[in-house]
């Protein structure tokens, strides 16, 4: 298994139309003890695929799904695949990035001004400070990867069950972090 990144992406080939794609995918989230619910734009060729309530936690994946046609392949499609966390926990640590840099940024300004002026330059230790919290941003991220991958594999192995295609089949055109 290659190392995870921050909301991986994977790309593949498969030879069914695309609206069949999502009519496959619609049909197999109405039947009962499907592992992941799901919510679909069928007129855009987008899926949503979610872990099911009873199991979700903080770390639970989303895995978005866009569905277009093949120009290569008559009848074929491609399937873009985004996995992360719900848009709301990837908010947050966007949020954490931003701030955090933005402060590091004033707080570097201001220790440089501070010794060109010939000034203590207090604002360094904030700016240590901020990057030891941006590395405390990145392994809580890391942790929460490791905790997610398991549920992410349930809502890979759905997504592979309803294509019915096997890996001969299906080209991947990047890395593909959640393999096992």
């Amino acid at each position: 298994m290659s190392q995870p990144r921050l909301r991986p992406r994977f790309a593949w080939h498969i030879p069914i139309d695309p609206d069949e794609v999502v009519r496959r995918v619609e049909l197999r989230l109405g039947q009962e003890g499907t592992p992941c619910r799901g919510y679909i734009a069928a007129q855009q060729r987008v899926v949503d695929l979610r872990v099911l309530e009873a199991d979700k936690h903080l770390w639970s994946p989303a895995l978005g799904l866009q569905i277009e046609e093949d120009p290569e392949v008559e009848g074929g499609s491609i399937v873009h695949g985004l996995i992360g966390p719900e848009p709301a926990v990837w908010t947050a640590i966007a949020f954490c990035y931003v701030s955090i840099i933005t402060g590091l940024l004033f707080t570097l300004t201001l220790g440089v001004v501070q010794k060109f002026l010939g000034d203590y330059a207090w604002s360094f230790w904030i700016a240590g400070a901020l990057m030891l919290s941006m590395v405390g941003v990145w392994w809580v991220a890391r942790a929460g990867q490791k905790l997610a991958a398991p549920q992410t594999l349930v809502l890979r192995h759905f997504l592979e069950e309803v294509l019915q295609v096997d890996e001969s089949q299906r080209l991947r055109t990047d890395a593909d972090p959640y393999r096992e």
